[in-house]
């Protein structure tokens, strides 16, 4: 046989070997992905480590976040601007109005902030981070604002899946939450 042949059958084996390999990494990444969300990690003890996040992203929140800092701006926002912002989610480095210090501090820690007007206890800001491997964030409203209780994952009539959420109490009126899948 001459070289060109041998140069063709090499190239071949080289594109075959390499679509294998894709097929394997790609086998992978979505069995892992898979078990990751179907599977949730528990700790040595078997709790959920979402319960062990939370319990640590609540230790930051309360060394790093001045909550009253937080509800002071809110006492700031005009009528017109709450209407403006109500129930819209933005990026925090793209707010369009001046955000307080202490949540501009946050920023590698918190993606989206989203201002929700409630008759009964006011205003409050939401601020979530998170990404693929799950959510989490912070909610302050006013200090009567109660903690709600955690909510489960929940399922409708027609089998659509609701994410629950698992909250801990920063201080009255303000607490940190992760999505439970």
């Amino acid at each position: 046989m001459n070289k060109t042949g041998n140069k063709k059958i090499g190239k071949v084996s080289l594109w075959i070997t390499l679509a294998f390999l894709m097929l394997f990494i790609g086998f992978c990444v979505y069995f892992t992905f898979m078990f990751i969300f179907f599977n949730p990690p528990t700790n040595a003890s078997g709790v959920p480590g979402y319960i062990t996040f939370t319990k640590d992203f609540q230790q930051r929140m309360m060394e790093s976040l001045d909550v009253v800092q937080v509800r002071d701006w809110l006492n700031t926002l005009s009528e017109s601007e709450i209407d403006k912002l109500h129930n819209q989610q933005f990026r925090v480095n793209a707010f369009p109005i001046e955000l307080p210090n202490t949540i501009n501090n946050l920023k590698s820690e918190m993606s989206y902030i989203t201002i929700i007007k409630d008759d009964q206890y006011g205003i409050c800001l939401r601020m979530t981070g998170g990404g693929p491997v799950g959510h989490w964030g912070v909610v302050i409203g006013s200090k009567k604002m109660p903690v709600p209780e955690t909510e489960d994952v929940k399922y409708d009539k027609d089998g659509y899946r609701y994410i629950g959420e698992y909250r801990v109490k920063l201080e009255d009126g303000a607490y940190v939450w992760h999505e439970i899948k």
